[in-house]
């Protein structure tokens, strides 16, 4: 009997241990007051990337679910992979990896298309325009981008022909 007692106590000590760290004001030691960029983006600006958080200094790192604001991040077509850490005392860190445009691709408007064959993002006046432009696919698949994503990179590995550059890939 003493035994119960003693477990169901300890219980529900536990619960209200639990319960006052994510309902009552953090302490300072689990508060949020510095978020670190581990790896500085280059497409995005620092203050963009942390705008995508929609994080407020003094909040619960306690409570942060690292899941829902790793989805933000991934929400802006840059973004590519995205890691976060809490590191206490009080601080986030994030790593990025950023989407690496490879060629552009006209389908009803201008289109940049990765390393991987993925058109992530339409072009738009400051985006990064000196790539290679792929024609004459209609809404290509990856898997149809692909042996024109390894001609694009097979083109630059070859020294001479580095300076002349390649400017279109026509497929018909």
């Amino acid at each position: 009997m003493k035994s119960i007692l003693l477990k169901t106590w300890w219980i529900f000590g536990l619960a209200g241990l639990i319960a006052a760290l994510f309902l009552l004001p953090p302490l300072p030691v689990f508060q949020l007051k510095e978020i670190v960029v581990v790896t500085p983006p280059t497409r995005i600006s620092q203050d963009e990337l942390i705008a995508l958080a929609r994080l407020k200094k003094g909040e619960s790192l306690l409570s942060l679910r690292l899941q829902e604001v790793r989805s933000r991040f991934l929400k802006s077509p840059w973004i590519e992979e995205v890691a976060l850490a809490k590191a206490y005392p009080g601080r986030l860190l994030i790593s990025i990896r950023e989407q690496e445009p490879i060629a552009l691709i006209k389908q009803d408007r201008f289109y940049l298309v990765n390393g991987k064959g993925e058109v992530f993002k339409p072009l738009e006046g400051k985006d990064p325009k000196n790539f290679p432009l792929i024609s004459g696919l209609k809404k290509p698949k990856k898997e149809e981008l692909a042996p024109l994503i390894t001609l694009i990179y097979l083109f630059y590995q070859q020294e001479a022909l580095r300076p002349i550059g390649l400017s279109e890939i026509q497929w018909d």
